[in-house]
């Protein structure tokens, strides 16, 4: 999609946004005027009856559902964070997350992506990609 004129066109190199929600991130690619949304990943509920800090007796002992679920959103995301940059080459990237998973995403990023690394805290994971663009140019990063 096309970037509106007053908005970063990110001409000297591609840029990736990952946008995160506490359990699912997008992840859009931006160069030369155009952006679009390159990978997409959101680990479910294993059992949407039972409340997110239920714990459940298993055989190895309890097991807090809430922290399986985010390790296994941690696993995925560097999944697909590992497979996105094998398909391009980023030259900046911004990241758009909660405080509850911001340093968890920061701490999973590859050290290439952290030296030019911009954070904005909070959940903009609904966000349309032009509403991102205009934090990028008129907000200032953590």
């Amino acid at each position: 999609m096309q970037i509106s004129a007053n908005l970063p066109q990110f001409k000297k190199g591609t840029a990736l946004l990952v946008v995160s929600g506490d359990f699912e991130v997008d992840f859009y690619l931006a160069t030369n005027g155009e952006i679009a949304k390159a990978d997409s990943m959101l680990v479910g509920k294993t059992n949407p009856l039972i409340t997110s800090g239920f714990v459940v007796n298993e055989s190895g002992g309890s097991k807090n559902l809430k922290v399986a679920r985010h390790a296994e959103f941690l696993n995925a995301f560097k999944k697909h964070l590992t497979y996105l940059l094998s398909k391009s080459a980023v030259e900046e990237t911004h990241m758009f997350a909660p405080a509850e998973v911001k340093n968890e995403l920061q701490a999973a990023l590859p050290a290439k992506l952290k030296k030019c690394l911009k954070v904005y805290e909070g959940n903009f994971h609904k966000e349309h990609p032009f509403k991102l663009l205009e934090k990028i140019a008129f907000l200032p990063a953590e």
